[in-house]
């Protein structure tokens, strides 16, 4: 009687899909075989796609800038070229019994079902404010709809506020400064006619805090010349809007 030994990835994030395939081309080939024993790769993800994270500053200012299709990339095609190796379900887990090792998962339609596994990989991820900073949760469509209110908020606005001096801060602020209110002129130093006043603000004495003085102060002034201010050694303690934690 032959004994079918699965190997859980839950989550296809950056950790999720690294591991996976890392597991496939690497691990799988070394597995002790047996004619009574076959080893099965699950992959399972709230979503079909792959989300483009690092790519969210450009999304958020506008997505016409950084399209959808762009962003969100088929998952099971990756996949392909171990056969049957490996099998991708869309799906959430719902809840876990490490005793028994068993998971459980709702799948699209409201489906519910039980997988039992020999080795269980986790790489869900970190919960966030919004969808934007986060992979997993209800599926793509969850992350796009926040991305459309996202690009609506930023063209409505008059006056924006950034927390955060690191890259992702810093990027997301030149996007968006650039999206709304252009680059400056010759003999310049700030756009001409602003639609927005943005305010990147860092706790740090200056920006991106891990790269060297002079960089920290070229992308402060690459800021200013899209018309961003940036204010040093402030703390965000709370806030209510709708797109924060960058």
């Amino acid at each position: 009687m032959s004994e079918t030994r699965n190997i859980v990835f839950l989550g296809a994030s950056y950790a999720g899909l690294g591991a996976t395939h890392y597991f496939l081309k690497h691990v799988y080939p070394r597995l002790p075989t047996s004619p009574t024993i076959k080893y099965q790769v699950i992959l399972i993800n709230a979503s079909p796609k792959w989300y483009l994270r690092h790519a969210s500053p450009r999304a958020i200012a506008d997505t016409n800038l950084m399209p959808n299709e762009k962003i969100f990339i088929d998952i099971a095609p990756g996949f392909e070229q171990y056969g049957d190796k490996v099998k991708f379900i869309v799906g959430k887990a719902t809840s876990w019994d490490p005793e028994k090792r068993v998971l459980f998962i709702s799948e699209p339609a409201g489906k519910e079902t039980s997988i039992s596994y020999h080795s269980l990989v986790l790489a869900t991820g970190s919960k966030s404010a919004s969808p934007i900073w986060s992979s997993y949760g209800n599926g793509h469509e969850e992350i796009e709809a926040a991305l459309a209110d996202a690009n609506a908020q930023v063209k409505a606005a008059k006056s924006i506020v950034i927390a955060g001096g690191g890259p992702a801060g810093v990027e997301t602020a030149g996007e968006i400064a650039e999206n709304l209110n252009g680059a400056p002129g010759w003999f310049q130093s700030r756009p001409r006619n602003p639609k927005a006043q943005i305010t990147l603000i860092t706790s740090a004495d200056k920006l991106l805090p891990r790269l060297r003085l002079a960089l920290a102060k070229q992308a402060e002034i690459y800021l200013n010349q899209l018309g961003v201010d940036v204010q040093y050694n402030t703390k965000v303690c709370c806030c209510d809007v709708s797109i924060e934690r960058v």
